[in-house]
């Protein structure tokens, strides 16, 4: 909408007819929602920018609701030796995680749930969809998703670490 001075607001506009002294006339209230469509195109701004950083993020991450995958960025597509996220939408973190840490997953999401803040970094095996199992170094966080308490999980591939450590045991081991 112009206005007289020539400078342009967002508007919404109500119109709906009236009768007033016999006269069919048209009402209308102007409402100006410029400062609010200015926010709402820097939310879409920053959101773009976050989803660019998770997306092109080389660690991964993945977002579970009541302990089932709901977002996974490439880099957790990739750990988990899946084709894409599809791959894994709706399967419960017990699924693909050795069944040795079932009870410590179990414990950290009850933690989570209950105290709000996130546990130290956590060591654990995620399994592949091929089974094939992955050390990893993992860091939970709570966050609201899609109007949900979730878990925003971090996971580090520690694979080359565990392999040094097992080689170090074993010279040790021949000393």
């Amino acid at each position: 909408h112009r206005l007289a001075n020539g400078s342009v607001h967002d508007v919404e506009v109500y119109s709906g007819p009236i009768f007033i002294q016999g006269k069919d006339l048209l009402y209308s209230i102007i409402h100006d929602i410029t400062e609010r469509a200015r926010a709402e195109q820097e939310l879409k701004s920053s959101e773009i920018r976050f989803r660019a950083v998770v997306e092109s993020a080389p660690e991964s991450m993945f977002i579970l609701a009541q302990g089932r995958f709901v977002y996974l960025n490439p880099a957790a597509v990739q750990i988990f030796g899946a084709h894409s996220q599809h791959d894994l939408l709706g399967q419960s973190i017990f699924e693909r995680v050795h069944s040795d840490f079932h009870f410590i997953i179990r414990e950290r999401l009850a933690s989570l749930q209950t105290m709000q803040n996130s546990p130290p970094n956590q060591e654990c095996v995620l399994l592949r969809l091929d089974l094939t199992p992955v050390p990893v170094e993992a860091t939970t966080v709570s966050i609201r998703y899609n109007d949900e308490d979730c878990l925003l999980v971090f996971v580090r591939d520690i694979s080359q670490r565990k392999k040094m450590e097992q080689e170090k045991i074993g010279m040790e081991a021949k000393l």
